[in-house]
């Protein structure tokens, strides 16, 4: 939680994903950068069944459509 403070934004849940690299290597910059672009374009339109929601508490969330 203090990591994300540091930026001044108020925040109820966070999403966490993994993004793999390729041949033994981290995943470059653009890819990250485009990942995390489809990640943000995921939770808009309501898609995150590919991702997990974490609370401030860092408890794991069950969301349900509804």
């Amino acid at each position: 939680m203090g990591e994300s403070e540091q930026f001044g934004q108020s925040w109820a849940l966070v999403f966490a994903a993994a993004l793999s690299g390729r041949s033994g290597r981290a995943p470059a910059d653009a890819d990250i950068d485009k990942a995390l672009e489809r990640m943000v374009e995921s939770i808009k339109g309501g898609a995150i069944g590919s991702m997990i929601p974490f609370d401030r508490h860092g408890q794991v969330l069950m969301l349900s459509g509804g």
